[in-house]
């Protein structure tokens, strides 16, 4: 658990935003339920403190506003790219292809399956 007094993604959520926003023990516990269920679609804590706690220019109630940003409303579905699988060691590590400085580059047949199927 985190001083703020919530532990976990939110907790992080939260602490990523404390440079800007503050928020009373209440508020945050108020406001924790819409965290999770925004983190429950695919919002890693860092990705959705950037994308709801910027732009605080002329905010008088931050509760208020991060409350509507935080809404389902408004935050769009986030969707979570698939995970790269780890490098084999034998492909060109960035590009994941075989042969990359040759004249005949291809995908890399265990780090890119999908591609040679």
């Amino acid at each position: 658990m985190d001083d703020r007094g919530l532990g976990g993604p939110a907790g992080e959520f939260f602490a990523a935003l404390a440079t800007f926003w503050r928020f009373t023990a209440a508020q945050r516990a108020r406001l924790a339920t819409v965290v999770e269920t925004a983190l429950n679609t695919g919002w890693t804590p860092t990705e959705l403190a950037a994308f709801t706690g910027g732009n605080t220019d002329g905010v008088r109630n931050p509760y208020a506003v991060l409350a509507a940003r935080l809404s389902s409303a408004e935050l769009p579905a986030h969707l979570v790219r698939p995970a790269r699988p780890r490098w084999c060691g034998g492909c060109d590590e960035r590009t994941r292809l075989l042969g990359f400085d040759g004249d005949a580059p291809r995908p890399c047949p265990r780090c890119r399956p999908a591609r040679c199927r």
